[in-house]
């Protein structure tokens, strides 16, 4: 519930004041003539003088005196210059900085379990080279649709890379890359050459990830379906216990292609031609609208889309 407060008398009698008159006052002090005020103000001379006229009803004193071509200040406009001017130009820089964007120190960006290393790793690459004047700030979640939402929306981080693509008012998804899944095992796996059988997939043990994505939900849904006496003996969110199982086990496990040229060295991992298609991974950046008015940010997606591009071929 939002707090109350006793509304000040003065604050009340402001309210009920154009301090636009005000504004037009002192422009007029400052430049000494109507006509040169009408211009800074880019309005007509005679809306200058309407607006001092109503000024002067208002207060019931005169300000300015006219003698000739020469235009000067009464005592009371110099006593009300004086007392009104730095309170207006305090104002005046407080509307701009608040009509100002900040400038952005850290973008908070926040990844599905899994995905990170696909990501995380080339984007701060992106950044370094860039040479962004932001840091970032990553965390990981389990990264339905509703929870993408939610994180943007509520400002929680500014960017979500997931393999899900929000469609939602204010929310802007980009599709940075696809990469295949493929089916691996250890190097040193002994049961399989270069290929696995229906009946080989069946029998084997597997390491598997929770749900990615509402596309690989339904591939792994279907695959149960087709396959309901395979074994399922791990399923887990972390990439570095899938990848540490798998080496040292016999078991195998679905794993993005990108994931498998990053890896396969350091984890001794091989591909394995499964007896079935597999679908496609993609990796989406979803943001709120406004950042796209960030061209800092923008660039550096930029730079991290081509870089996941090439990188893939």
């Amino acid at each position: 519930m939002m707090n109350t407060k006793p509304v000040s008398r003065k604050l009340m009698n402001i309210s009920a004041f154009d301090l636009n008159l005000l504004s037009v006052f002192c422009v007029v002090y400052d430049s000494g003539s109507i006509s040169r005020a009408a211009d800074l103000l880019d309005i007509s001379p005679s809306a200058v003088s309407q607006s001092l006229s109503k000024l002067k009803t208002r207060i019931g004193d005169n300000l300015f005196n006219r003698q000739g071509k020469q235009f000067h200040p009464t005592a009371f406009a110099d006593e009300l210059y004086a007392q009104v001017s730095d309170h207006l130009g305090k104002i005046a820089d407080t509307l701009q900085e608040a009509g100002s964007t900040p400038t952005r120190k850290t973008l908070t960006i926040s990844t599905s379990f899994s995905l990170s290393s696909m990501v995380i790793p080339p984007l701060y690459q992106c950044l370094l080279q860039e040479n962004a004047g932001f840091s970032l700030h990553h965390t990981e979640a389990a990264l339905t649709e509703p929870v993408i939402r939610e994180l943007l929306n509520y400002r929680r981080v500014d960017i979500v890379f997931s393999p899900t693509q929000v469609k939602y008012n204010g929310l802007t998804s980009e599709k940075l890359f696809s990469t295949p899944l493929v089916l691996v095992c250890s190097k040193k796996n002994p049961i399989y050459g270069q290929t696995i059988s229906e009946e080989e997939y069946i029998a084997a043990d597997a390491v598997g990830y929770t749900a990615v994505s509402d596309k690989i939900m339904y591939f792994r849904q279907q695959l149960e379906k087709k396959y309901p006496t395979r074994n399922k003996r791990l399923l887990t969110t972390s990439m570095s216990v899938f990848l540490s199982v798998v080496s040292n086990t016999q078991s195998i496990g679905l794993l993005p292609r990108r994931m498998l040229s990053l890896y396969a060295r350091h984890a001794e991992l091989r591909e394995l031609a499964p007896p079935f298609e597999l679908p496609e991974i993609s990796i989406c950046a979803s943001f709120r609208q406004e950042l796209a008015e960030e061209e800092d940010v923008i660039r550096l997606l930029a730079s991290l889309k081509t870089h996941l591009s090439s990188s893939d071929d």
